[in-house]
């Protein structure tokens, strides 16, 4: 009887053990799904942010003016010289007025040129904060979903521990009620 006694002893002893590591693995996984949910909200938040920025810069990159316009209009500054330059030959009367013609449209050419020049400029780095932009969304949505199910893997970790803890607590009754028997 005494052998009895000392063995369920052991085991009553061996399952509180039990239960006190089983009890601090599931304290450690509720640390951790607390610790990984403000992450996983700061990366849903910045993702978001990155999303609205995207489509800011597609906004922005759809509301620059269509470059065969300008050239349209390159085009139509350039016949209007041809007309002005035959008008000048057949009107001597005009001449001044035809020349500070010419010089408007020149200038006219000059800062077209520029602004297309400043446009094209704006369009290439709007194409590559566009591309940054689509590169932090897809690393933002790639962390998420790597992310997501961390607080589920936790959870079933959890209900496992859960699980052994009530095994362990059914084995110890179990050497309780031996140990009283044996008594």
């Amino acid at each position: 009887a005494r052998a009895a006694r000392a063995s369920a002893e052991a085991a009553q002893e061996a399952a509180r053990a039990a239960a006190a590591r089983l009890a601090n693995a599931a304290a450690q996984a509720e640390n951790r799904i607390e610790a990984l949910a403000p992450q996983l909200a700061r990366l849903e938040t910045e993702a978001a942010e990155a999303e609205a920025a995207l489509d800011l810069a597609r906004a922005a990159q759809t509301a620059l003016p269509d470059l065969a316009a300008i050239r349209a209009g390159v085009d139509q500054a350039r016949a209007t010289l041809s007309a002005a330059r035959v008008g000048e030959v057949a009107a001597l009367e005009t001449l001044a007025g035809l020349r500070a013609e010419r010089d408007r449209i020149a200038t006219r050419r000059e800062a077209a040129a520029a602004e297309q020049a400043d446009w094209a400029a704006r369009r290439v780095d709007a194409a590559g904060r566009r591309e940054a932009l689509a590169v932090r969304a897809t690393e933002s949505r790639a962390e998420r979903d790597g992310l997501a199910a961390l607080p589920d893997a936790a959870a079933s970790r959890h209900r496992q521990a859960g699980a052994a803890l009530a095994e362990v607590e059914a084995a110890h009754a179990e050497a309780a009620r031996a140990l009283a028997a044996a008594e």
